[in-house]
């Protein structure tokens, strides 16, 4: 019995330490989305700026706090995938390229992730690849955009059933998008059985 002293007292310590420990993880983890949300004021009003300087401004003090959470966090993809949007904003693909691969690398189909590098690639005009991450995205919360970016690219490739298909999808989420609205009637109004000679792209 005395023998079992020593473990006794090791496993009190221990059932001491843990709510300490718990405390510990608990406001790590609440400093760190701390850190996320400071980041993702920034880069909203990066995005909403329409005056350069105020624009790089906010896009750096985005970028310094989801630099720091890449190193709190090395497997959380999000701001991976923010530090990309911010240089494929600022039109320095190759290091956007980087971030976004960092980011399929640790976690492959996450679908916040494919729907940036889509986006990505439809910016740089690589409509196919563009289709090939949509398709992996659709797990995300908001659909919409996606549907509509889908849409737009079937329709530069002159497959409107598709392109429609997609319309119809966005416009179910968004009902009162007049534009949306108006680019189904003008579809439907062509009445086509062949959806290979249309190639009017939209602006």
């Amino acid at each position: 019995m005395i023998q079992q002293l020593p473990r006794l007292t090791l496993i009190c310590k221990v059932l001491v330490l843990l709510p300490f420990l718990f405390s510990l993880i608990c406001s790590t983890a609440f400093a760190n989305e701390q850190v996320v949300r400071s980041a993702d004021v920034y880069f909203k009003k990066a995005m909403d700026s329409t005056q350069t300087s105020e624009k790089l401004n906010y896009f750096q003090k985005a970028y310094d706090r989801y630099y720091m959470e890449t190193q709190l966090e090395p497997s959380d993809v999000y701001s991976y995938v923010q530090i990309a949007r911010i240089y494929s904003d600022q039109n320095r693909p190759e290091i956007a390229r980087n971030y976004f691969a960092t980011a399929l690398g640790i976690e492959p189909d996450n679908p916040f992730t494919n729907y940036h590098i889509g986006n990505f690639c439809y910016k740089q005009k690589k409509y196919k690849l563009a289709l090939e991450f949509y398709n992996k995205a659709y797990g995300i919360d908001d659909k919409s955009d996606l549907y509509i970016n889908m849409a737009l690219i079937y329709e530069k490739f002159g497959d409107l059933l598709k392109a429609n298909t997609y319309y119809k999808k966005a416009y179910v989420l968004q009902p009162s998008n007049n534009e949306l609205a108006d680019k189904i009637r003008e579809i439907d109004s062509l009445k086509y059985k062949n959806t290979g000679y249309y190639n009017k792209k939209r602006k």
